[in-house]
């Protein structure tokens, strides 16, 4: 008998209401506006620090890299180790970058709790890479900068922009692609809560 009144409806403490499906969600009510303008700073701030990280480590890894790529053009044609190391550290700068992507979606997606936040922050994180990357190549005697003595037309010119211009855009979505994918990771638990409360 006092199993069943355990058990009855009255004993049973009365459930939360739910006042929208934002709180269900687990994201917190916000003034129209006021939170999009706050994600979306949130998102450029972190990935402008992300952006100039990265660029301060590709500038470190070139001067690292400077040496081997020194000896593989006084070698010539042969394929030496100084070509493999060479080779490998310019693999590790690709890496470094997305997961320098990957920690700023992260980081704006757990602070904004909007994944739309982490491909921002990517995007401008991979765009500040590559324009700088870009930029380096005009300073003279940098490091892994090659020459050239042939005067191109105009047409040479405008076809290497527009090149330039495709990579930056395929680069830009695959860091925000990277980005999206750190935000989702940070709200994940987000979904999982929200998937409990409505089987409750």
């Amino acid at each position: 008998m006092d199993a069943i009144m355990q058990d009855s409806p009255k004993q049973r403490p009365p459930r939360r209401p739910l006042s929208s499906s934002n709180e269900r969600r687990g994201y917190e009510r916000e003034r129209p506006g006021v939170g999009t303008r706050s994600s979306f700073s949130s998102a450029l701030t972190t990935g402008l620090i992300m952006g100039v990280i990265c660029v301060v480590l590709n500038i470190a890894l070139t001067f690292a890299e400077a040496p081997f790529l020194l000896a593989v053009a006084r070698g010539g044609s042969a394929v030496t180790a100084n070509a493999y190391i060479a080779a490998g550290l310019g693999c590790l700068t690709f890496l470094i970058t997305l997961f320098a992507c990957f920690v700023a979606g992260f980081w704006s997606g757990k602070n904004t709790l909007q994944r739309v936040a982490g491909f921002y922050a990517g995007l401008l994180a991979s765009t500040i890479f590559y324009i700088c990357s870009f930029l380096v190549r005009y300073i003279p005697n940098y490091p892994g900068n090659l020459v050239n003595t042939a005067q191109g037309g105009a047409s040479l010119v405008l076809g290497g922009l527009i090149v330039s211009l495709a990579f930056l855009i395929i680069w830009g979505f695959i860091g925000g692609l990277m980005g999206l994918w750190g935000a989702s990771i940070a709200t994940r638990h987000l979904r999982v809560s929200a998937s409990s409360e409505e089987e409750v």
